[in-house]
């Protein structure tokens, strides 16, 4: 094409959404054709159109401003669901946007939230931290929701933790940890703690950036400013073991070399963070000019701007920045990159491992007694543990002789019993059972007709028990005697108690749950796999008709299923010494390296993601405790954000919480795996990771990622279409939870939000509004933490925005805009004239930038080029501001008052003199409360300059 020829070029989608600046020079890539520079408060739809994000509705605000709390969903059925304010100490309940004024008190702690992991079965919803027994909260009406603690009817026992005769032995109780870890690879990385204690912990953020600039000119010379020094912190905190801690290693920046350049300022060093903590990267240098007076006699006095360096701020004594070392007009002799930030953790925990035990014995066999230890065994962190006793029963017989009515002594069953009558006698013998040793019901009889002093029968039978059961004989004579011998064959007795109390490293009071078999002592025990010292399950779910739970402090890398049907009951049985298909099942996820399961999730197999690796158990089959296989997939690692169902698919967030994948089936490889999808726009989580996580189903298939700095990440993505568009969301706060409500036909998201409002801190409930198909623009909500006031008397007053109280707000009103509106006291404003519909929140800014402008057959990279006008497809909007970037722009013409839907044509101011530069992008701003969709925009193109 010649140089001053105009060229049309047209970018009809946008479904590649934001792509990152590495990404942005891949003009050979099919999707930069579809891509944004910039999609910021903007929502991607999957076939192609990009438009600005509704804003968010106001629905309350939470129990407490100061402290965090998250939201989850309760799916009562297709219509109907709850939404769950779930903070410290407490759960609320939401119905329709409304309080219902139901709140219950739960043991979490604002540690626990982020490690809370649900499962709901019916109208209840299975509640795991990993910290607390497992919490069930039922929902019994609208205003009756009730929450207590998982009741076991019998829990699982490992003979791996236990005595040695069990091929076991007891957990070391809090061991000696000696600790001095650095973690100094820049980007986000996890911490677990090995032991409850205090630690040290240094953080250091990235020294700055030094700048260097090669000036010509009258100015000749080369300017070098050094990078500022980086914070330094050390602080003090206690940890819990077995606890994942988060941080961020703040990226370290490059030297900064420049030449003819403007004003420009060199990377500042990243902030490095660590559960709550944090340091300042260094200040980058500085290059700018400034105005030199100069002063002769044949020209009197003048001013002359003349280049100039400035180093970066120091923010402490940590890392330095770069530097340059130079002599003469600048001429530089070295250079030195700036230095790294870093965490070092260390501590030095004194422990305890001399607990064992070679014998126990209890003081009764049922209800509440005590546990005896010959060696020291116990403590207060067994409380709420359960420990099973093995006693070895030997045969036992009692005996009966009788002409008349009588009754013998009873005798405990195990497995197997022998009945033997003698003599010559007429009448009956019976046997009776109880299984709790009071309440008796015939279980055999045996008659002899006696004549002639002689008896027509004599018994010899032999029988098995299904469960321990006390068996006695009764006999009535009618003639002569009787004599009856009942055996029980030796068994092994299990029996099990729960610690109620400790008293002494060798003692504690227990409650009998299942009767010992003696008072004898034994070597033999084992015990329960959950109690606070070993932790409680972090994950919970269904498969196959059992409840599954997995992972605590003890066994992270542990998957217990429940017997089949029986949700509450993991006890294993034997039948013909053969464990049942019924029976519960533990297995331990170990391939080579004990990695902690983070989540489970449920479907056609059952996936498990822990923090190295993704593991299946297949449901092609019916799962047992000899038929249950688990195979590992691929080693990813998996983030604390929940795993989220997306039609057959699982997106997850990778370890470090840096990059999005999504899990599914190949049947190339036969195994699980799948592709990042965050490959594009790994810009949107530099220094920063993703920390929560919900899908929206309708309209856009688009899921909502938070991120550690209270901003969000949305994906749209439709998978066998190959979308995956990435666009981000800010807002005047803070982001800190998110969650998707299904409620009949309709998809709705809820966010927590913290704002600081005049000064004062809060936390709201909010959802994201519609996007209504109307071209009434005061039935869209385009402010944030909004509410919509609608009066059949028109007037000018508002009130009820006492949230806003002495700060300010902006009104769309009867389809004006009026901006920074003053509340009062009281949560009043006043409009300048009367109106019956209003919309009243927080502004925010959307982006839209297009990428580097690149011609099909051909490159026009370097080239320069100035687009003058361009061509938007637009539907339904109105308001914004266009240029060629962000710094020169000027407001977007509409022919019309009111949503405007078509090709419309602007003008695009252009920065650089003559208008030609050689990018060739569009960039669009919208900061009014109004809809936005574009859908192609065409560039009106002149090459030349």
């Amino acid at each position: 094409m010649s140089q001053k020829e105009q060229y049309y070029d047209f970018q009809p989608s946008f479904n590649s959404g934001e792509i990152s600046p590495d990404v942005a020079n891949r003009t050979d890539l099919d999707k930069f054709r579809s891509a944004l520079l910039k999609a910021r408060n903007c929502f991607v739809k999957p076939y192609g159109a990009v438009y600005r994000r509704p804003g968010t509705r106001f629905v309350a605000e939470t129990k407490y401003p100061d402290k965090k709390c998250i939201l989850h969903e309760f799916d009562y059925n297709a219509a109907i669901s709850y939404l769950l304010e779930i903070g410290v100490g407490y759960i609320r309940v939401y119905k329709d946007n409304t309080y219902m004024n139901v709140e219950v008190a739960t043991p979490f702690t604002e540690e626990d939230l982020g490690n809370l992991r649900f499962a709901q079965s019916a109208d209840t919803l299975f509640i795991a931290s990993g910290t607390h027994n497992v919490q069930l909260l039922q929902r019994y009406t609208d205003v009756d929701w009730r929450l207590s603690e998982m009741d076991l009817t019998s829990p699982y026992f490992d003979v791996a933790n236990g005595s040695e005769g069990l091929n076991g032995n007891v957990p070391v109780y809090n061991p000696s940890i000696k600790l001095n870890l650095r973690f100094s690879t820049q980007g986000s990385f996890i911490f677990t703690a090995p032991a409850t204690g205090t630690y040290t912990v240094v953080l250091a953020g990235s020294g700055g950036a030094g700048i260097s600039e090669s000036h010509g000119g009258d100015g000749w010379g080369q300017y070098t400013g050094n990078g500022g020094k980086a914070e330094l912190k050390t602080v003090t905190m206690t940890l819990k073991g077995g606890t994942v801690y988060r941080g961020v290693v703040g990226s370290k920046p490059n030297n900064l070399w420049i030449e003819n350049a403007g004003e420009t300022t060199a990377p500042a060093g990243g902030t490095t963070t660590f559960n709550g903590q944090s340091a300042q990267g260094g200040g980058g240098a500085r290059y700018y000019f400034k105005t030199e007076t100069y002063e002769s006699a044949e020209s009197g006095t003048w001013t002359k701007e003349v280049p100039a360096t400035a180093n970066g701020t120091d923010r402490g004594n940590g890392p330095s920045g770069g530097i340059f070392v130079t002599h003469g007009k600048g001429e530089i002799d070295s250079e030195t990159q700036p230095q790294g930030g870093y965490v070092n953790i260390s501590c030095d925990i004194k422990g305890d491992n001399n607990y064992s035990a070679d014998g126990l014995w209890p003081s009764g066999v049922t209800g509440n007694i005590t546990l005896n230890s010959s060696t020291r065994l116990f403590r207060s962190g067994l409380v709420g543990a359960c420990v099973k006793l093995y006693h070895n029963m030997p045969s036992q017989t009692v005996t009966l002789e009788s002409t008349g009515s009588a009754t013998s002594a009873a005798v405990l069953v195990g497995k197997s019993w022998k009945c033997v009558t003698h003599g010559k006698w007429g009448g009956t013998v019976t046997l009776e059972a109880s299984t709790d040793g009071q309440t008796w019901r015939q279980y055999r009889v045996y008659t002899s007709k006696y004549a002639d002093n002689n008896g027509d029968f004599n018994a010899s039978e032999t029988g098995t028990v299904d469960e321990y059961t006390y068996i006695r004989v009764k006999a009535t004579i009618t003639g002569g005697t009787v004599t009856v011998d009942l055996t029980r064959m030796t068994y092994t007795h299990e029996g099990y108690a729960q610690i109620t109390k400790y008293v002494s490293d060798t003692q504690a009071q227990a409650k009998v749950i299942k009767q010992f078999g003696s008072t004898e002592k034994t070597a033999l025990y084992s015990m329960s796999c959950w109690c606070p010292e070993y932790g409680y399950p972090r994950c919970v779910g269904f498969f196959q008709d059992r409840l599954i739970l997995a992972a605590n402090k003890l066994y992270p890398y542990a998957v217990w299923m429940s017997r089949t049907g029986d949700y509450y009951n993991f006890s294993v049985e034997k039948a013909d010494g053969k464990v049942t298909d019924d029976s519960a099942i533990m297995l331990s996820l170990v391939n080579r390296k004990e990695y902690a399961i983070q989540h489970i999730v449920a479907f056609t197999d059952l996936f498990i993601f822990t923090d190295g690796n993704e593991w299946i158990i297949s449901g092609s089959s019916t799962v047992t405790p000899t038929a249950a296989s688990p195979r590992v997939q691929s080693a990813r690692g998996c983030e604390g954000a929940e795993p989220i169902l997306v039609g057959g698919r699982i997106v997850y967030i990778q370890r470090r919480g840096t990059s999005v994948r999504d899990f599914a089936y190949s049947y190339d490889t036969d195994n699980y795996d799948g592709a990042d999808l965050s490959i594009l726009a790994k810009h949107l989580t530099e220094n920063r990771q993703m920390v929560d996580g919900a899908y929206q189903q309708d309209p856009n298939s688009m899921l909502y990622f938070i991120t550690s700095d209270g901003k969000m990440n949305m994906l749209t993505y439709v998978a066998n279409q190959k979308v995956y568009a990435w666009s981000s969301v800010d807002t005047e706060g803070k982001f800190e939870s998110v969650v998707n409500l299904v409620s009949g036909y309709r998809d709705t998201v809820y966010v927590v939000v913290s704002r600081t409002l005049n000064g004062n801190t809060k936390r709201f409930i909010e959802y994201f509004s519609d996007y209504p198909d109307t071209e009434d623009w005061m039935e869209y909500s385009m402010l944030d933490c909004s509410e919509q006031w609608r009066s059949e008397q028109r007037s000018s007053s508002i009130a009820g925005l006492g949230r806003f109280a002495g700060g300010k707000v902006d009104v769309l009103a009867d389809g004006e805009y009026y901006k920074d509106v003053a509340v009062d006291a009281n949560g009043g404003i006043i409009l300048p004239k009367e109106v019956s519909k209003a919309t009243v929140g927080i502004r925010y800014i959307s982006e839209i930038e297009t990428p580097n402008l690149e011609v099909s057959g051909q490159t026009v990279q370097g080239k320069y080029k100035k687009v003058s006008e361009a061509i938007l497809r637009l539907t339904r909007s109105q308001g914004g501001e266009i240029g060629n970037s962000s710094s020169f722009v000027d407001p977007i013409v509409y022919p019309e008052d009111g949503l405007y839907s078509g090709d419309l044509e602007t003008v695009v101011p252009n920065q650089p003199t003559g208008g030609y530069e050689k990018l060739g992008r569009v960039y669009i701003k919208l900061d009014e409360p109004y809809p936005f969709e574009l859908s192609g925009v065409i560039r009106v193109v002149s090459f030349g300059g």
